[in-house]
């Protein structure tokens, strides 16, 4: 037994740190630790993330989250330009957010746009194939979209 080593270790559960334990961390475990502990109510810093990509692999596997890990490419160039400070990365997936909403939005739109355009030549007697004609012109699809989004909202 003389190999074993007697030291003790000490686990701290990070989600609970008061804050004036936290402050004493000044390194990007502050803002993992700080985050972790406010969770919604967490308000980045200007501090910057020295090491980024450990950064996000660590923030990764605390909170389940894949964006962080899809992201990296992007924040090492910006790394190497002068460092990435959590607000800046708060804000870069914010932004992809509000893109894949507007996105999200404008597909909603051109499909109910059209569910609406079928509906209207068919009511005036258009036939399906000069409905596909009007769905294409409107719409700037190709021949085998329009065809698929007529036939989909065609009542027969």
């Amino acid at each position: 037994m003389r190999y074993i080593d007697d030291a003790k270790l000490y686990i701290y559960d990070m989600r609970n740190l008061p804050k004036d334990a936290r402050q004493r961390f000044h390194s990007d475990m502050r803002i993992i630790v700080d985050y972790l502990v406010e969770g919604g109510e967490y308000r980045p810093t200007n501090q910057v993330i020295v090491h980024i990509e450990e950064f996000l692999l660590l923030m990764q596997a605390l909170t389940g989250d894949n964006r962080y890990e899809q992201i990296l490419p992007q924040l090492e160039k910006k790394e190497k330009q002068g460092g990435i400070t959590m607000c800046e990365l708060l804000n870069k997936y914010e932004n992809r957010g509000i893109q894949k909403g507007i996105k999200k939005g404008e597909k909603r739109g051109t499909q109910k746009g059209i569910k609406a355009l079928v509906k209207i030549c068919q009511e005036f007697g258009l036939s399906q194939a000069d409905t596909i004609a009007r769905v294409i012109q409107e719409f700037t699809l190709s021949q085998d979209e329009g065809t698929k989004w007529t036939q989909k909202y065609w009542i027969a």
